[in-house]
């Protein structure tokens, strides 16, 4: 049997191209997200993690997006990273297409 769309979980991108993981904050971005799905039930994960070497908002950075709702966290830090989380993620609380 095959999930429906609707039934898997958010996905979670970070960049971690040069401009994002400047000085390496993508990469402790990227390490704070490992450490909530490590605390998490692994066979019901809250979200998938992956990551980009470049988003195209290298202006903006760092970024993230979590789909679905194409929903895009510019100039990403730890406080933005866990609004992100609880309100995109946990509560699904997703507004397509929203830059945050």
């Amino acid at each position: 049997m095959t999930d429906s769309p609707d039934n898997r979980p958010p996905r979670v991108i970070v960049c971690l191209g040069k401009n994002c993981n400047a000085a390496g904050v993508g990469a402790l971005l990227h390490a704070r997200l490992e450490a909530m799905l490590a605390e998490a039930d692994p066979f019901q994960p809250p979200f998938l993690l992956r990551t980009a070497n470049c988003l195209d908002m290298c202006e903006h950075g760092p970024n993230m997006v979590i789909y679905p709702g194409n929903i895009r966290i510019n100039h990403l830090d730890a406080e933005k990273l866990r609004v992100a989380i609880e309100t995109h993620v946990l509560r699904r609380e997703a507004k397509p297409g929203g830059v945050v």
